[in-house]
């Protein structure tokens, strides 16, 4: 079974395995024979060719129904085009829009056939997290693991991509007699700022 991290970024789908990591360009769009461009390589998801690398005409990735179109679908499988086999699959979303985790996670799970150059047979267990949870655990643990509830409580924490700024700002709430540090609901905790701007 290969294990995959994948990020499916605002400009650069990142690949994370045992063995290393590689990146290739998120853009992607539907196939036009009249302006298919040599660069540019091809998956076929549910009877559809789109291509990946493509710089103009692109599909809109800054957008939460990407996540749920067949050109997610078509930069996933590009991702694990190297696979013909089981692969549990671990995959980000931008914190403002994990209300469509789940079925983000039901769309990917399951057994899936696309062509790559050939067909592809893929059993996927998808895992859903939302992005910049690795500094939330920072924030609640120390470097010892030891475990801190009062320091430095709210917090934001900020992922500066490539086109937006995404944000998580904690709380601390009681549950009974225990205090619980989690995010918090913010009008728009992604913001269309970034390094490309």
């Amino acid at each position: 079974m290969a294990i995959v991290g994948l990020d499916v970024g605002y400009g650069w789908t990142k690949r994370y395995t045992r063995s290393g990591g590689s990146k290739f360009p998120t853009n992607v769009r539907p196939f036009r024979e009249e302006k298919a461009l040599g660069e540019a390589d091809f998956v076929e998801v549910n009877g559809k060719k789109y291509e990946i690398g493509v710089m103009e005409g692109i599909t809109e990735t800054r957008d939460r129904q990407f996540f749920l179109s067949d050109e997610f679908l078509a930069v996933v499988f590009y991702a694990l085009k190297d696979y013909n086999e089981e692969v549990r699959l671990g995959i980000g979303l931008p914190p403002a829009w994990l209300d469509i985790r789940e079925e983000v996670a039901k769309r990917l799970t399951g057994v899936h056939e696309f062509y790559y150059h050939g067909k592809k047979k893929l059993r996927i267990q998808a895992y859903v997290f939302p992005q910049g949870w690795g500094g939330y655990i920072d924030h609640i643990y120390n470097l010892d693991g030891r475990y801190l509830a009062n320091k430095d409580i709210p917090a934001l924490f900020v992922d500066v991509g490539y086109y937006t700024l995404d944000t998580i700002l904690t709380e601390m709430v009681w549950k009974g007699t225990k205090p619980v540090i989690k995010p918090k609901k913010t009008e728009e905790p992604t913001l269309p700022f970034g390094i490309s701007r």
